[in-house]
């Protein structure tokens, strides 16, 4: 991801976080509105990996894509599949 994508992502983010903050976006408000889109996230990662793993992609395969080594997908994600 370029410098550019990521400042893109950054500003989609602040402003997703506006719309799930009801009112103004105060440092207690953005710290939970950040957890909450963690959550959502991770969620939405394991849903991935699961269809991943459905659909034949090895552990070595959704570490790389996730960045880290074929252990720690598998620790992480093997359970939840």
């Amino acid at each position: 991801m370029s410098e550019k994508d990521a400042a893109t992502l950054r500003r989609e983010l602040l402003g997703l976080m506006r719309r799930v903050v009801n009112g103004p976006l105060t440092l207690e408000a953005g710290l939970r509105a950040t957890a909450a889109v963690r959550r959502a996230v991770d969620e939405l990662q394991s849903e991935l990996v699961s269809t991943a793993r459905g659909e034949g992609a090895s552990w070595a395969s959704i570490g790389e894509a996730l960045g880290v080594t074929t252990q720690a997908a598998h620790q992480r994600f093997s359970s939840k599949t």
